[in-house]
């Protein structure tokens, strides 16, 4: 078959540089989920720990969701698989088995015809998502590996989450709570409201005002707090459990501060190397530099040792989980030299830097790292905080009482009036709870301050930058050579 014309194209962010062609594999259900081989792409809907034995033999990768720090963008990078995120109803719109360029550094994804097909480049679509005044950030309920529902009850753990998501603002003193809409067992917030928000917070970052290596500690202090342990052993004290209550919603509200705040600063990122390396280094290289100091070996949680997680071990294997609960070996001999390429490509920036700017460059990724190993913790850390403190129908009425709330209170009748009346009357509860951390996490930890160009306020609110596609690899076979060596 003769590789030729697109005759559909999808925009996504490339997030793991390289160039693929390969068939389409659609992960939408559990069953769909068996070992791909490498002239295959996988496709999911969303990144979730059981993709993992799709994941380790594919050629490629594509996510409906998500940027440069969705899982299984964190996840390619350190497999050295080309990926690109955010190709919006890519699941729905592409054929099974249908041909696909992946091209991980531009995050263009194309579906191809065979040579003599009447369609050719002038018919060929790009799928764009419109704006919308609604963002949807969060998805409630209990999903399978292949991310369907299996249950979309609104409970109280799901209440806090929206509730420290909501009161960012507030608990930051940047305004108001952000406007909340749930459609579904989607939660979503206005949109211009969310970026405002993210901007300031990134400004502050960019400034190490708000600093994102303080942030991490404290995310990493509250979840090894000794209060998780005791309320674990023996049936605690009211005190204690409030005092938990308090602690997993300020964990929750680092979690959403890293998440929301992650993707735009990558984004700054990206366009100060943009800005320094356009007259002396090409397109495809400046791509390949941008993904190579990005890559973070260990970082990923479905790589790492965990309960009930894949971890490496020392004869190059993960060990962990099937979909059933099944134990299952999978083998792992063939991750690229992470640190190696990482290494490589700070030092490609520092040739090309001078050196006021490669200490910019390796601030934010510093930054950077800091925030994804925060959000990383959520489906881990975070998980068994939730289980410690919610898990047990003795704990979780105490602290519903402790709340002033009852179980009937938190009842879920699927009415979404009385899902949002539930998460405002969390914030209202734990108001104030939050506060005080906001000086703590503003300190500035030494870090070399961006550019002035780089805050927000003194910029265009359009964050894109235009890309342009590497050379494509024969059917199977990725390309990923550095264009920079």
């Amino acid at each position: 078959m003769s590789v030729n014309q697109p005759v559909r194209v999808w925009h996504g962010r490339g997030a793991s540089f390289g160039s693929v062609v390969g068939r389409a594999r659609l992960v939408a259900t559990d069953t769909d989920i068996t070992a791909a081989s490498p002239d295959e792409v996988v496709i999911s809907r969303h990144a979730t720990q059981g993709l993992l034995p799709a994941l380790l033999g594919a050629g490629g990768v594509v996510c409906q969701t998500g940027g440069l720090f969705n899982h299984l963008a964190i996840l390619a990078r350190e497999l050295g698989k080309p990926c690109v995120t955010g190709c919006s109803n890519i699941l729905d719109e592409v054929e099974p088995g249908c041909l696909l360029r992946v091209d991980g550094s531009s995050g263009v994804v194309e579906a191809l015809a065979p040579s003599g097909d009447a369609t050719g480049p002038s018919q060929a679509r790009a799928h764009q998502p419109d704006p919308a005044t609604m963002v949807p950030l969060l998805q409630f309920g209990r999903f399978t590996a292949a991310f369907q529902p299996v249950d979309v009850t609104f409970g109280f753990e799901a209440a806090l989450r929206t509730a420290a998501l909501v009161s960012l603002p507030t608990a930051f003193d940047l305004g108001d709570p952000l406007e909340l809409a749930v459609t579904g067992n989607r939660i979503l917030v206005g949109r211009l409201a969310l970026e405002e928000l993210v901007n300031l917070l990134v400004d502050e970052m960019a400034a190490t005002t708000l600093s994102p290596a303080a942030i991490r500690r404290r995310h990493e202090r509250g979840c090894a707090w000794e209060g998780w342990d005791s309320i674990a052993r023996q049936a605690a004290p009211l005190a204690l459990l409030v005092a938990a209550a308090q602690e997993y919603f300020l964990l929750n509200q680092l979690t959403w501060v890293a998440g929301i705040a992650k993707e735009p600063l990558a984004k700054r990122y990206e366009e100060f190397l943009e800005s320094r390396l356009s007259s002396i280094v090409a397109v495809p290289g400046r791509r390949e530099l941008f993904l190579g100091s990005l890559i973070t070996p260990g970082l990923s949680y479905i790589l790492r040792a965990g309960s009930g997680m894949p971890a490496a071990d020392h004869a190059g294997s993960a060990v962990g989980r099937t979909g059933n609960g099944a134990k299952k070996t999978w083998d792992t001999s063939k991750l690229i030299d992470g640190d190696g390429e990482h290494r490589a490509a700070m030092s490609r920036l520092r040739e090309h830097l001078n050196e006021k700017d490669f200490r910019h460059a390796d601030s934010y990724v510093t930054s950077l790292t800091d925030l994804a190993t925060v959000t990383e913790g959520k489906n881990t850390v975070l998980s068994r905080c939730s289980q410690v403190l919610l898990g047990d129908d003795r704990n979780h009425a105490a602290v519903l009482g402790a709340m002033g709330l009852s179980a009937a209170d938190v009842a879920d009748d699927g009415d979404p009036e009385r899902r949002k009346r539930l998460v405002h009357t969390v914030v209202d509860r734990l108001s104030g709870v939050f506060r005080p951390l906001s000086g703590e996490l503003r300190q500035a930890e030494g870090l070399l301050p961006m550019p002035a160009s780089h805050l927000w306020h003194t910029r265009p609110r359009s964050l894109g930058i235009a890309h342009t596609a590497s050379p494509a690899g024969k059917e199977g076979q990725c390309t990923r050579t550095p264009t920079w060596w």
